[in-house]
Parts: C-alpha cells; structure tokens; sequence
C-alpha cells in the first residue's frame, strides 16, 4: 500500500436541501468538476466532491470550478439551493509511484472532507476559504 499523507484542497458542490440531485442536474455538476481535472472525484446523489493536491495551480483551478458553478447557480433556478463547501489540509490517500493520487480505491481521508461537506451546507462560507487559498497561492508564486 502507498498510502501518505499531503495536503490536499477539497471542493464540495452539494443540496442545501439534503434531496440531492437528478439525472439532469448532476451530470451537470460532474461535468464543471471534472473540467477542472481534480486529483480525485467522488460522486454521490447529493453532489461532488473534488479533490486536489494542494499547489498553485490547483487553487487556480479550484477558483475556476468555484466561478462556473455560482455563474449555474445564478442563471439556472435548479441550482438555487447549491451549496459550495472548500478546506484544505493534510489528508492520507493512496499515491502512485509518481506522486499522484491514484483514482481507484477509496477517497482521501481526513476532517478536511468532512470540513468541506459542512461548509457546502453554509452558502457563502467557502469565499473566505478561497480567499486565504488565493492570498497563500500568490505569496508561494512570487
């Protein structure tokens, strides 16, 4: 087993409602999320969860999914109730030789998904999260 521990950004899109979503709303989740190419994709009735190894360059894409998914929820009424959760932290996970976290198997575990998921519950959490990832994302960069 090639289980480590690293930091890892967790993005959580689920129902504020707890009904979760349908065969036309979340497919359309999955696809905002998997055109960001998270690390690992965990898909579920209530939402998606995508997980990214922390870098630059995932908070970047962690911002690009955050944006298209309020610009659905403000032009689409079926995504009124979506809710955005994010953290980031250390996470064990199952790693490829090349430092990848492999797809298959179970997600990465820690508080940091648990953290994400109850933020996805609390609608504008997430953007004071993100904003500390981005400030932390600039400062590493320079």
């Amino acid at each position: 087993m090639s289980a480590k521990k690293k930091r890892i950004i967790v993005l959580a899109l689920g129902d504020l409602d707890k009904w979760g979503f349908n065969e036309e709303t979340l497919p359309l989740l999955v696809s905002v999320m998997e055109s960001s190419k998270p690390d690992y994709l965990r898909i579920v009735f209530s939402g998606v969860t995508g997980y990214f190894i922390s870098s630059p360059r995932s908070v970047t894409r962690v911002q690009k999914v955050i944006k298209a998914v309020e610009n659905l929820r403000d032009s689409d009424g079926r995504f009124a109730r979506l809710g955005i959760g994010l953290d980031e932290g250390d996470m064990i996970a199952d790693f490829h030789w090349w430092g990848g976290l492999k797809k298959e198997g179970i997600p990465p575990l820690g508080q940091v998904a648990n953290e994400a998921v109850l933020c996805s519950d609390h609608p504008d959490r997430y953007q004071e999260k993100l904003n500390t990832l981005g400030a932390e994302s600039r400062s590493s960069s320079l």
